[in-house]
């Protein structure tokens, strides 16, 4: 039904905000049983937008966000602090390849959104002494790199949402130019300039990101 709504909106791209939400075969704990979208279900959405000039976009939170994988007792060694990847373990790459490698094959769009928002607690957990030596931000910046290494061997375009790197603006550098920037806010403000200006000056392609603040009330602002 989203999918045929959206391209009767005349929209040409879609995704799926994933956490945990799949079923994934490699690590079958991660995917709640009655609420995960299988690979069968995802292959046959895509099927169903191609003659809606619709594309689905791959999505999968890569960093922060990741806490109700890191509550099961088998990937508790990989929290930095507890809805936080650690960076600082080669498992934690291994982990993301193994995600990467079930769900980028049955999207043939070639960008992909790992997210990695929202990382309270960076620097706090193992990566404590990296970030003593290198500051938080280049511990981020080393996570990002990464990542868009693991995604260039799925043939994927690395997007990402650009609220940290924009706290760690001398790191912003370090981010390659072929990495798609989305800045996003859910607040009223005067201006979001601040949030767009230093991509669009540095070169990168970005999204802007409006969002509805549909948190803890019963009607949207």
């Amino acid at each position: 039904y989203e999918a045929a709504l959206a391209a009767s909106l005349k929209l040409n791209l879609m995704t799926f905000y994933m956490e945990y939400q799949f079923a994934f075969r490699k690590h079958p704990k991660i995917g709640p049983k009655d609420g995960s979208l299988t690979p069968e279900e995802l292959s046959a959405l895509v099927e169903f937008a191609r003659p809606l000039h619709l594309d689905l976009l791959g999505n999968q939170q890569s960093f922060g966000h990741f806490g109700q994988i890191l509550r099961h007792p088998e990937y508790a060694a990989l929290r930095e602090v507890p809805d936080v990847l650690t960076p600082v373990k080669p498992e934690t790459y291994q982990l993301l390849d193994d995600l990467y490698a079930e769900v980028c094959p049955l999207l043939p769009f070639p960008w992909f959104n790992v997210c990695c928002d929202e990382t309270w607690g960076l620097g706090t957990g193992p990566s404590r002494e990296l970030a003593a030596k290198i500051g938080e931000g280049g511990v981020y910046v080393q996570h990002i790199l990464k990542v868009r290494e693991l995604l260039q061997r799925r043939q994927k375009r690395m997007m990402m949402w650009g609220d940290i790197i924009l706290q760690h603006p001398d790191h912003l550098k370090n981010i390659p130019k072929d990495v798609i920037m989305l800045t996003w806010g859910y607040d009223p403000r005067p201006s979001f300039e601040d949030q767009i200006v230093p991509f669009a000056r540095s070169g990168y392609e970005f999204f802007v990101c409006p969002g509805v603040n549909n948190w803890s009330r019963i009607l949207p602002d």
